[in-house]
């Protein structure tokens, strides 16, 4: 044993080996705080950790060491260990403490570490020991724990925010959603029914119920949503979805729309989800739409009119089904732009592909009215009017329009230019006739006076017939729209009133787009008509007025 004494006996020798042995630095010290001895791992350490105290430190006192801190154990603690470490050796060598234990921080320049100083006396209490063991392993291994733990606790807490963020965000979308969500027993018992279920029938969210959802499905749809849940409890892959009606709190009836999906086997639900949006105003649009299509067929039938379009980016044709009955070919059925324009009569065709092409191609409307043949080979007489539409860039990407029979109204037209003509014909004939009555009754008057009677008829005044001839006319023109044929009409009777009528005349023209209660009112079932109010008998003229002699004839003109 290294003492400060040159006596060694054979039991120091035991005591020196066996401190040497062990793996703290052990210094011993007298009670006024001498080191007496101190063990190998003590010297190793000094010598690892300059500057090496003289003689180890053997002789020297504990004490002032710690105020100088040459000891490397000690002289890289702060302040406040300093006066804790004499603290506590002066409590023990006065009696106060039986052992003073204290772990320190001692790092080096390369490496981080921690000391454990435990402080005890002899059983005679004629010395103490220090024993200062290394616990670097250990203080990391705690710090490596603690760390682990607060990540770990870190890690919690963030997942449990961000669990409540998700649980709030979820909630939000169940309880402002407007769909419907329900959870039911596989017996069909309610087990959660979200804000938006509630409000869809009526009832409020605290208000308790107890009632399967199932009972409030309409008598005549109640086999429909038993099959699709049925479907649904055997065959948790499917989600079958039905529309059915529903009662409201108030009685009515509600159309809903509901998926049903099998969640039984989902732990955290272990329910059947049942998804649901009330669609009654939907399907009070859908039933108001499906009448007026009802309404606009049997109006398009009675009218022979219909309507078509073609989609100029694949070049599909849908045809109405009255498009299709005039062309006498099946309903549905959907040609190619080229088959389409073949149904016109070869006269026809190169004026429909004229104006169809710069519809798609410049987007100008047009208003034709031309024969086609039928698949079964008949001519019917059509009037077929197109309008392009654009996309948001300008691009014609549609032409649309309407069709319609109008060989009825071209044969009524046909009749009436027949009728007319033949008034024509005895109008001239009954004039040259008043002629010549005229004149034989002049004639047999002169007569009469050379003989010296008195004339039996009534002199003849031409006066009249001449004032016809400054009559103000009074005329009103027909028209749908400014049309071709509408055109033609009123450039037509435009030029014979400023040719023949100049200055006495009165022309209205009248659209009956714009005023249609005048068709009725006014007997007009065919335009372009010009009708002639003044001078009395008034007349009527059908067709676009390009007949210059006809009109004139029409007119007494």
């Amino acid at each position: 044993m290294r003492t400060t004494s040159s006596v060694t006996t054979e039991g120091q020798d035991f005591i020196q080996a066996a401190l040497d042995g062990l793996s703290a630095h052990i210094a011993v010290l007298d009670l006024n705080g001498n080191i007496v001895a101190v063990n190998k791992a003590w010297c190793t350490f000094a010598d690892e950790n300059p500057p090496v105290p003289v003689n180890y430190g053997l002789g020297a006192n504990y004490f002032a060491i710690c105020e100088s801190r040459p000891d490397p154990h000690i002289y890289n603690l702060t302040d406040a260990c300093d006066e804790t470490i004499p603290q506590g050796i002066r409590e023990v060598i006065a009696g106060e403490l039986d052992e003073f234990i204290h772990v320190y921080p001692c790092h080096s320049p390369t490496e981080l570490r921690w000391f454990r100083l435990r402080v005890t006396r002899f059983i005679d209490g004629s010395h103490l020991i220090t024993a200062h063991e290394n616990i670097t392993q250990q203080i990391l291994a705690e710090q490596a724990r603690e760390d682990a733990q607060q990540a770990y606790l870190a890690y919690v807490e963030a997942s449990s925010l961000q669990l409540a963020l998700r649980e709030n965000h979820f909630r939000a979308l169940i309880e402002h959603a407007v769909d419907g969500i329900v959870l039911v027993q596989e017996d069909g018992t309610l087990i959660f029914a979200s804000p938006s279920a509630w409000r869809t029938f009526g009832y409020g969210e605290a208000e308790p119920l107890d009632f399967k959802p199932i009972q409030a499905t309409h008598p005549d749809d109640l086999p429909r949503v038993v099959e699709a849940r049925t479907q649904a409890l055997n065959h948790p892959e499917l989600h079958p979805t039905i529309e059915y009606r529903a009662q409201h709190r108030d009685g009515s009836w509600r159309w809903i729309e509901t998926t049903f999906t099998n969640l039984l086997a989902e732990p955290s639900v272990a329910a059947l989800l049942i998804n649901f949006r009330d669609i009654t105003e939907r399907k009070q649009a859908e039933a108001d739409l499906y009448h007026r299509n009802l309404l606009l067929h049997i109006a398009g039938r009675m009218a022979r009119l219909g309507g078509w379009s073609v989609d100029l980016r694949d070049n599909r044709v849908v045809w109405s089904d009255e498009v299709a009955f005039i062309h006498e070919e099946p309903l549905g059925i959907s040609p190619s732009v080229d088959q389409g324009l073949n149904y016109y009569a070869p006269e026809y065709r190169e004026r429909i592909a004229e104006v169809f092409g710069a519809c798609a191609r410049d987007g100008t409307p047009y208003d034709e009215e031309l024969q086609i043949i039928t698949s079964k080979g008949r001519r019917v007489w059509v009037r077929t009017i197109g309008e392009a539409v654009r996309d948001a860039d300008g691009t014609i990407i549609l032409v649309h329009g309407a069709f319609q029979d109008i060989s009825e109204r071209r044969k009524a037209e046909e009749q009436q230019r027949n009728q007319l003509d033949e008034l024509q014909r005895w109008h001239l004939l009954t004039l040259d006739n008043e002629e010549r009555i005229i004149a034989l009754k002049r004639e047999i008057n002169y007569l009469l006076q050379d003989t010296g009677k008195a004339p039996r008829y009534a002199s003849v005044d031409l006066h009249s017939v001449v004032a016809q001839e400054h009559e103000k006319y009074i005329l009103c023109l027909y028209i749908t729209g400014m049309t071709t044929h509408s055109f033609r009409a009123v450039t037509n009777i435009t030029a014979i009133c400023e040719e023949y009528l100049k200055g006495r005349y009165e022309l209205e023209i009248i659209d009956l787009y714009q005023q249609p209660q005048l068709a009725e009112k006014e007997r007009i079932i065919a335009v372009p008509t010009l009708v002639r109010q003044q001078p009395l008998p008034a007349c009527r003229i059908v067709g676009d007025l390009s007949d210059t002699a006809r009109v004139l004839i029409a007119l007494d003109l």
